[in-house]
């Protein structure tokens, strides 16, 4: 039974915060017990993988939403385009 002012039981301090240990990154925010809603164009467990429309070529990486890193000799905004030299 829950006392009257302490909201606690037994000697457990009850909350109706929710909890993420593993955090939740790029402004995702805890809504349940380990898991995080995610803003647009962030998904994943802690809200920590980016999310490219296009995905990125010639081995670039998605580092943020819509954000290509491009491995040499490659840019572009998805890596599309090899450089010369």
């Amino acid at each position: 039974m829950f006392g009257a002012n302490t909201g606690t039981s037994e000697g457990l301090v009850v909350s109706s915060t929710a909890i993420c240990p593993q955090g939740c990154q790029n402004g995702g925010s805890c809504v349940a017990p380990g898991i995080c809603s995610c803003p647009s164009g962030w998904v994943g467990g802690a809200c920590h993988k980016a999310v490219c429309p296009q995905p990125c070529l010639n081995g670039g990486k998605c580092i943020a939403p819509d954000v290509c890193r491009c491995r040499s000799p490659y840019s572009g905004p998805r890596c599309e385009e090899k450089k010369s030299f």
